[in-house]
């Protein structure tokens, strides 16, 4: 996939900052449960090379084994999305993201991630 100007669409990406523990409040009291939720930073808007479906020219880039819905091109290889991030690409914040990264391949020109499509409505 190229990077071309006309071929990039808007997604939001947030990236992980840390994660704190879960506390419920059960009579008056606050109770850790030991599980811990992940605390993102605030989303940002960005243009990306962003494929339709998974294909066979991507399946060669991250391997056979992993399973991927559509693959990210953007021609900064140090772009800071990793396999922490989340994504909305079809919706917008506030709403659930409906991505994530699943695996990142970065070359001398380039940085190219396999996402996976996530259901956060339950």
């Amino acid at each position: 996939m190229r990077d071309l100007k006309k071929n990039r669409q808007f997604m939001y990406y947030a990236r992980l900052i840390g994660n704190e523990p879960v506390v419920i409040d059960d009579d008056g009291k606050e109770l850790e449960t030991g599980e811990y939720e992940n605390i993102y930073d605030e989303p940002v808007l960005i243009y990306a090379n962003i494929s339709a479906a998974k294909g066979e020219a991507e399946d060669s880039v991250f391997g056979k084994e992993l399973a991927y819905d559509r693959v990210i091109v953007i021609s900064d290889p140090m772009f800071p999305i990793d396999e922490y991030t989340i994504l909305w690409i079809d919706s917008k914040p506030p709403e659930a993201h409906d991505y994530i990264v699943s695996k990142v391949a970065r070359s001398i020109n380039s940085v190219s991630y396999a996402i996976k499509k996530v259901d956060m409505r339950h």
